[in-house]
């Protein structure tokens, strides 16, 4: 515990720097607990540490996707505003995924987790993926793209920004796929109240759409494809 508090008085000190949480709930084989004593991060976890991006995708296996994209959505009904990421171990997983199995014993191998399958695409003025992640503007992806930004009296809210509720506001994404990823299939957009504690779905929304923002919270969009693209956005959050 003390280890995450200098971590957060590091951030202080050094506030060009970026920490992000490793897949913090990737499965941890039973071996590996009572062996090497490796756990899942907590929320203290997050807390004290003053961690705010959580590299939350560490494979392409959709369902598990799909499990830690709902574990952050009920972080972020809690009132935390966590970024996610995505991206893949960088200890020889590129072609193949190599692991332990029996630990100092036993390697297995698999195409679980492979370089580029998941990847975080961030918006920022310059190249800087630091800064680029820092401002908020991010969405992860296997291949499909979306972004949306939320219109207030004609001033534009991209994705990583904060607004006021108890407003109206207008909705306009952008999608692009190919071939590959196949066609768009789905799209929903995600509205959370923190005061509610409840995250409603819109399915299909449409661009120019109205909606009334939660006097405070979130919205979120996901996207889905033909041939299993799947694109997450970060939120807009709402104060």
């Amino acid at each position: 515990q003390n280890f995450l508090a200098e971590m957060k008085k590091f951030q202080v000190k050094f506030p060009e720097t970026l920490l992000i949480a490793a897949h913090p709930q990737e499965k941890v084989p039973l071996l590996q607990k009572i062996l090497l004593c490796r756990g899942n991060w907590s929320e203290i976890d997050y807390l004290q540490s003053g961690i705010r991006f959580l590299q939350i995708v560490n494979n392409a296996n959709l369902k598990d996707v799909e499990k830690v994209v709902s574990y952050w959505k009920n972080l972020l009904l809690k009132g935390y505003k966590f970024y996610i990421l995505a991206g893949n171990d960088a200890h020889g997983n590129f072609n193949i995924m190599r692991q332990i199995k029996i630990p100092f014993w036993k390697l297995f191998t698999s195409q679980k987790q492979v370089f580029g399958k998941f990847h975080t695409v961030f918006h920022f003025s310059r190249n800087d993926p630091i800064q680029g992640i820092k401002n908020g503007e991010i969405i992860i992806s296997n291949g499909p793209f979306l972004s949306f930004n939320l219109e207030i009296h004609g001033e534009k809210n991209p994705i990583g920004s904060t607004t006021f509720g108890g407003k109206k506001a207008k909705i306009f994404f952008e999608t692009n796929t190919t071939e590959e990823f196949g066609e768009i299939s789905d799209i929903s957009l995600f509205i959370g109240d923190f005061l509610k504690k409840h995250e409603r779905e819109i399915g299909q929304p449409k661009n120019g759409d109205e909606i009334v923002l939660p006097e405070k919270g979130y919205l979120r969009m996901s996207l889905s494809t033909s041939n299993n693209g799947r694109t997450y956005t970060n939120p807009i959050w709402i104060e």
